[in-house]
C-alpha cells in the first residue's frame, strides 16, 4: 500500500496537470456559449479568491477546488468548484456546479445550482433552480421568481414571490409563497408556523403534511397518498442484479489494477473529484462541438462512446469503492475482493433506489476522476 502511495506522490505534477486540464475544460464549457460577450474573465486554479475591493465589469468564469468571490460582479457568473462562496452582489445570472455552495449576497437574475449542499441567504431577482443533496433558503433570503428544487432535503425559510416546485425526500416550508406550491414526490412534509401559501397546495406523500396551527394555505389543498418510498421490491431487485453484474465486470476487467485504483481513491479524493466533475461537465459539450463540422464527426463519435463507457464503468467502480469502505469498518484494510465488490453492489443499489442524486454524485466524482487519471497515466507511460 505504501508503495502505491509513494508512486502517486512522484506523479504529483502529472495529477495536478490533469486536474488543471479538466478544470480548464469545465470553464471552457461554460464559456463558449457566451463567447460573443465582451471581456469575460476566466480563472482556473486550485484556489480562486476575488477581493472585496475588486469589481468585475464583464462575465466571470472560474473552475477550481475553492472559489471565493467577495467582489461585485456586473455580469453573469459561472463557477465549477468543490466549494464556492459568493459574498458580493451578482448583477445578472449565477450558475454553479460544485460540492458546497454558499450564496451570501444578492443575485440580480436567475440562480442555477448543481451541488451537494446549497445555502442561499441573499435576495434573488429571478428564478431559483437547484439540483442537489440539501437546500436551505434562509429567512434573510427573498426570491422574486419561482423556486424549483430537486434534492434530498429542502428547507425554505425565505419568502418566494413566485411558485414553488419541489421533488424532495424531506421538505420544510416556513415562509410566504405567493404562487402555487407543487410537491409531486415527498416522504416528509412540514408546514411550519411561518408557512403562508397564497395559492394552491398540491402534494403526493405517504402521510399528510405536519401542519402548524399558524400555517396558512389560501387556496385548495390537494393531497394524494402514495406508497412508502423505496420499497418497490421488483425495481430494487432489477437494480441489484444490474449493479452486481456491472460491479463484477469492472472488478474482472481491472483485477490487476484494483489495488492501485483503491490507493488513488484513498490518497487523492479531492483531486479525483475535481477531475471527475470537470470531465463529466465538459465532455458532452465537447462532443456537441465536434459533431458540428462534418470532418470531426468520427472523433466526436469516438469521444461519445468513451464518455458512455467511462460513466458506466464509474458506477461499477463506485460500487467496488463503497464495498471497500463498508468492509473497512470490519477489517481495517483497503484490498478489493469479490466479497467487498458484492457488498458494494448492495450499498450502491440502496443509494440508486433511495437517493439517486447522491448515487450520481458518488459515481461521477471520485470514481470517474480516478478512472480518468489512471487512463491518462497509462497512456503517457507513467502508470504501471
Amino acid at each position: 500500500m505504501c508503495q502505491y502511495i509513494d508512486t502517486f506522490s512522484k506523479s504529483h505534477h502529472t495529477t495536478k496537470a490533469m486536474m488543471r486540464f479538466f478544470m480548464f475544460l469545465c470553464a471552457t464549457t461554460l464559456l463558449v456559449p457566451f463567447a460573443v460577450q465582451a471581456s469575460p474573465i476566466v480563472r482556473v486554479a486550485d484556489t480562486i479568491t476575488l477581493g472585496s475591493t475588486e469589481l468585475v465589469e464583464g462575465d466571470w468564469y472560474s473552475a477550481g477546488g475553492t472559489v471565493t468571490l467577495s467582489g461585485a460582479m456586473n455580469g453573469d457568473v459561472y463557477i465549477a468548484a468543490g466549494t464556492a462562496s459568493i459574498n458580493a452582489p451578482v448583477k445578472a445570472d449565477l450558475v454553479v456546479a460544485g460540492g458546497a455552495v454558499r450564496i451570501n449576497a444578492d443575485v440580480g437574475d436567475d440562480v442555477r445550482v448543481l451541488a451537494g449542499d446549497v445555502t442561499i441567504t441573499g435576495a434573488v431577482g429571478g428564478d431559483v433552480l437547484i439540483m442537489g443533496g440539501t437546500l436551505h433558503i434562509t429567512d434573510t433570503a427573498n426570491i422574486a421568481g419561482d423556486v424549483i428544487v430537486m434534492a434530498e432535503t429542502a428547507t425554505i425559510d425565505g419568502a418566494v414571490a413566485g411558485e414553488l416546485f419541489a421533488r424532495v425526500n424531506t421538505l420544510t416550508l416556513n415562509a410566504s409563497v405567493k404562487g402555487n406550491v407543487r410537491v409531486p414526490s415527498v416522504a416528509s412534509f412540514t408546514l411550519a408556523k411561518g408557512a403562508d401559501i397564497k395559492g394552491t397546495l398540491t402534494y403526493n406523500a405517504p402521510i399528510e403534511a405536519t401542519r402548524s396551527d399558524t400555517a396558512k394555505v389560501s387556496g385548495d389543498i390537494e393531497y394524494t397518498q402514495t406508497a412508502l418510498p423505496g420499497i418497490d421490491i421488483g425495481n430494487m431487485l432489477w437494480v441489484l442484479i444490474t449493479m452486481t453484474l456491472l460491479a463484477c465486470a469492472v472488478h474482472g476487467v481491472f483485477l490487476k489494477k484494483l489495488a492501485q485504483f483503491a490507493s488513488v481513491t484513498h490518497a487523492r479524493k479531492g483531486t479525483a473529484a475535481l477531475v471527475g466533475i470537470g470531465g463529466f461537465i465538459a465532455t458532452p459539450f465537447v462532443v456537441v462541438l465536434l459533431f458540428i463540422p462534418g470532418v470531426t464527426v468520427p472523433l466526436g463519435s469516438i469521444l461519445l462512446a468513451l464518455f458512455i463507457a467511462f460513466t458506466t464503468t464509474a458506477y461499477g467502480f463506485a460500487a467496488i469503492i463503497l464495498g471497500l469502505y463498508t468492509y473497512r469498518f470490519h477489517q481495517k484494510i483497503m484490498i478489493p475482493t469479490w466479497t467487498t465488490t458484492l457488498i458494494g453492489a448492495v450499498v450502491m443499489t440502496v443509494l440508486i433506489v433511495a437517493v439517486p442524486f447522491i448515487a450520481l454524485l458518488v459515481a461521477l466524482t471520485v470514481p470517474l476522476g480516478v478512472l480518468i487519471l489512471e487512463t491518462y497515466r497509462t497512456m503517457t507511460g507513467k502508470g504501471k
